[in-house]
């Protein structure tokens, strides 16, 4: 289009220059002047266009009632939400890491035959609990890292076509627009850094046999103030929940949209059938970890 406009431009140019020569015995440089005068006329008509088109986008704003640039502002606040949990969700990971090799370094959770009923079951949970802090975490960053690209790749039409009142906030919008998303970027850091903390919780309380009774209760005290630091993290937490009512409904919440989304899905997607062999998996062997009979003394 813009070729087009400039063919028609220097076309008229040369008819006009030739027509001052020919008729009005004129100087080049009275087409040159000329040849300006177009110029700036193109120029403005298509400045006029831009301005037109805009005002048009403003006016579409505004009448969705997001206002001029207020789109554009809370994505960039969803974006800012988002890249700030990432970092503290990295840090838990690899304290998790950390604990995980150093534990089984120690063989601090490592079955043995004096082990009664209890202690067995707490090194199995507690070593249960690092990995899935480990696979949260990650799956935590993941998520928020795809989600990230997602946001800052929208287009003009894509963000139009979004619903946004004066009253949307970054949370409000990631709900509206993403909710499973959201929540499992939330959910996913809560948990695995409640699962590391509840780890390291007992693994403190879990007797090795071979401490003295000053470091017994010394350990005793590291584990009780563990779990007063989970109770009170999860109570402010509970209160201080935005959207949903408190943490069990939010859990609630993204449990339903996770078997939506992926186990009860139709037409069924192929990821989404492997799905069903895999929580099956993990449901055998873990039955078979914590209730089978003869588990802790079966060592051959």
């Amino acid at each position: 289009m813009r070729l087009h406009a400039y063919i028609i431009l220097f076309n008229s140019w040369v008819v006009h220059a030739t027509t001052c020569r020919r008729n009005l015995k004129l100087s080049p440089t009275f087409a040159a002047r000329s040849l300006t005068k177009h110029r700036t006329a193109y120029n403005s008509g298509r400045h006029a266009v831009k301005i037109k088109q805009t005002a048009s986008i403003h006016a579409v704003s505004r009448i969705r009632g997001g206002g001029e640039g207020n789109v554009d502002k809370v994505i960039e606040g969803s974006y800012g939400w988002l890249m700030n949990l990432g970092a503290p969700a990295a840090l838990v990971a690899g304290a998790v890491i950390g604990s995980l090799y150093e534990f089984n370094r120690n063989d601090d959770l490592e079955l043995e035959r004096k082990d009664g009923k209890l202690v067995t079951a707490a090194k199995k949970f507690s070593k249960l609990l690092l990995v899935f802090a480990f696979a949260l975490e990650l799956l935590c960053i993941f998520v928020i890292t795809v989600m990230g690209t997602v946001l800052i790749s929208k287009t003009v039409s894509e963000k139009l076509a979004m619903t946004i009142t004066p009253e949307t906030t970054p949370i409000s919008f990631l709900r509206d627009n993403f909710e499973f998303e959201y929540l499992t970027a939330r959910v996913t850091f809560l948990v695995g850094l409640l699962n590391w903390l509840t780890a390291i919780a007992l693994h403190f309380i879990i007797p090795n046999g071979i401490e003295t009774v000053a470091t017994r209760n010394m350990d005793k005290l590291i584990s009780s103030i563990l779990v007063t630091l989970i109770i009170l993290m999860v109570s402010f937490y509970n209160t201080h929940v935005v959207v949903y009512e408190n943490i069990g409904e939010m859990i609630l919440r993204y449990k339903f949209l996770a078997v939506q989304n992926y186990l009860t899905v139709w037409p069924p997607r192929p990821l989404s059938l492997a799905l069903y062999p895999c929580v099956g998996s993990i449901l055998f062997y873990m039955y078979q970890c914590f209730f089978a009979k003869a588990q802790g003394t079966n060592f051959t």
